[in-house]
């Protein structure tokens, strides 16, 4: 269950909207920051699905971990990649 004070910002992750890098990686922008995430983490923890709600807290800089809210029950944290600099 979410506690909407520990992640107020929520966005929506979907993947038809990131361009894949190098097969390995997922780039978009989330809450205004550019951030880059494991292709195969994001497909595993997604288990088939295009789209899911995405929470962080307000300090999120694009390199913090996201809650991917998978279902009402299911929910994973995953680990943005370092954007070189």
């Amino acid at each position: 269950m979410l506690v909407e004070a520990e992640y107020p910002l929520t966005d929506t992750f979907d993947v038809s909207k990131c361009t894949v890098e190098d097969n390995q990686f997922f780039a978009l922008e989330l809450f205004g920051k550019s951030c880059r995430f494991n292709k195969k983490m994001i497909e595993q923890a997604f288990n088939g699905r295009q789209a899911v709600k995405v929470c962080t807290t307000t300090e999120f800089n694009g390199q913090q971990p996201v809650r991917f809210m998978i279902s009402d029950t299911e929910a994973a944290i995953v680990m943005p990649v370092r954007l070189p600099k």
